[in-house]
């Protein structure tokens, strides 16, 4: 078989910014399939890239805490957040004073 697409990690010449940028737009779609399938990308791309999308991914929390609401979303929110968990986000980002998880639960900011 063919070998599986690798994804290169963030540096000068490779930027997911825009890319993570459009798939939060996905996210807000009003349609519980198109917002599936962004988390699907965005669970590629944490397995993929692993910690190095940590700034770009860790803002997507709060996002994805409130799309977890919907009960149509509901299993596509856990996987994604397991990936995320699994591969960008440790122990060591819980326990930070200054860039919590817990903030990113707060829903007054």
């Amino acid at each position: 078989g063919d070998q599986p697409y690798k994804l290169s990690p963030p540096s000068g010449t490779v930027n997911y910014s825009e890319l993570v940028s459009e798939l939060k737009k996905l996210l807000e779609h009003s349609h519980f399939a198109v917002n599936s399938k962004a988390m699907a990308a965005l669970s590629m791309l944490a397995e993929g890239v692993k910690e190095k999308l940590y700034a770009h991914l860790r803002p997507l929390l709060s996002t994805l805490f409130g799309l977890s609401k919907d009960k149509k979303l509901t299993l596509a929110v856990n996987k994604c957040l397991d990936s995320f968990f699994g591969n960008v986000l440790s122990l060591d980002h819980l326990l930070e004073k200054d860039d919590a998880i817990p903030g990113a639960l707060d829903e007054r900011k």
